[in-house]
């Protein structure tokens, strides 16, 4: 799960949105590692909410973890553009 994770919020990071469209820019190993730190900060949250509802491993921790992980990352990003732009 810590990996999904971590590889949603790698993605959301190389992918321009609304255009479907890979940012070749930030496809860097920095941002993949930042992507690591930020999914171990919350992958705990992630677990326990996931597990809340299903314990067994399955289809959907796997889709959940690495759901969670792309579209935290997207609503960030929309929150500090929105604020801070």
């Amino acid at each position: 799960m810590y990996l999904l994770s971590s590889l949603g919020i790698f993605c959301r990071q190389i992918t321009q949105l609304p255009k479907v469209k890979i940012n070749m820019a930030n496809l860097q190993w920095d941002v993949l590692i930042a992507s690591f730190i930020f999914g171990l900060a919350v992958l705990p949250y992630i677990i326990k909410s996931i597990n809340s509802v299903n314990s067994k491993a399955g289809l959907r921790q796997i889709l959940a973890a690495f759901g969670v992980g792309f579209f935290m990352d997207f609503t960030t990003n929309a929150v500090i553009n929105y604020y801070f732009k």
